[in-house]
């Protein structure tokens, strides 16, 4: 008896650590460039009044996934006309990936311009720096539809975020206690 009531507890630590394991594992989710590309398009092309007679419009993103980096660029065209001149040229900005659990969607944050050509827009780099983050912050790159994960998303931290293979690779796991 005393045999049975040791082998079963051991059996009971032993399933228990299993479950733990399973439950604490990461989950990874990934999101492919054909997934983003629309939600991005879905906001372009955006004109906005920058003065006046001047008019700065942004068209054609193109969503690029760099092999091993953790952020998300977007090339696209821009043309600054004022009067009768326009200056088309191009600007990439690049952001973070990051989850809204409340939201069950994924966010690009911390926008940054990490080009623009030709020298002539520089000069409304914080115009472009400003239409870019308003557009592209508010704008869910891909929600998650199943529910179970969506749940099980809810008490993780997004821990790490890769591009592998052309895809986006972001891992949540156990959400650390502060003490």
């Amino acid at each position: 008896m005393r045999k049975l009531l040791v082998v079963l507890t051991v059996l009971l630590v032993l399933g228990g650590l299993v479950v733990y394991h399973f439950a604490s594992a990461g989950v990874t989710i990934t999101l492919r460039q054909d997934q983003i590309q629309p939600k991005v398009e879905s906001k372009f092309p955006v004109q906005r009044d920058i003065g006046p007679g001047a008019r700065l419009t942004l068209e054609n993103p193109q969503v690029q996934l760099k092999e091993g980096s953790d952020r998300i660029s977007i090339a696209m065209n821009a043309k600054l006309e004022h009067g009768p001149l326009s200056v088309p040229g191009s600007v990439t900005v690049s952001g973070s990936l990051s989850y809204d659990p409340a939201q069950k969607a994924f966010f690009l944050r911390d926008a940054s311009l990490d080009a623009i050509s030709p020298a002539p827009l520089e000069k409304v780099r914080p115009i472009l720096s400003s239409v870019l983050s308003e557009k592209l912050e508010s704008t869910p790159l891909q929600g998650v539809d199943d529910d179970a994960v969506a749940n099980k998303l809810v008490n993780a931290a997004l821990v790490s975020v890769t591009v592998k293979d052309g895809a986006v690779r972001a891992t949540f796991g156990a959400k650390s206690s502060s003490r």
